[in-house]
């Protein structure tokens, strides 16, 4: 255990990061999780992406370029403004959950 500044720090103690920086903790659930697709979900819509991406880059492989599967910032824009719907910023997998059953019983596409 160490001190900085009168706060006393313990290591490899997990924080819920999501009450310390709301938006920052969205955005890292984004781009980990629904990006680089390393969210366990329910949702089909996460594998369904993930199928796209695979066939976009046996097409790219196929015709050997790599112009033709948008970048990570590109899906990342696309995810955060479709979460900004959302109350409050989504920051955990199990606020995201709950706001995804909701979108899919408002917006089944």
């Amino acid at each position: 255990m160490s001190t900085k500044i009168g706060l006393v720090l313990v290591s490899k103690r997990k924080v819920a990061y999501g009450k310390i920086d709301p938006q920052v903790s969205q955005d890292i659930l984004v781009m980990d999780g629904l990006v680089q697709h390393n969210l366990f979900t329910r949702g089909k819509f996460l594998a369904h992406n993930r199928a796209l991406v695979e066939e976009v880059e046996a097409l790219e492989a196929k015709s050997r370029r790599r112009d033709i599967l948008v970048d990570d910032q590109v899906l990342f824009d696309f995810s955060n403004t479709k979460m900004s719907t959302a109350k409050a910023p989504i920051v955990s997998a199990a606020s995201f959950e709950s706001w995804r059953k909701l979108q899919e019983r408002t917006q089944p596409n």
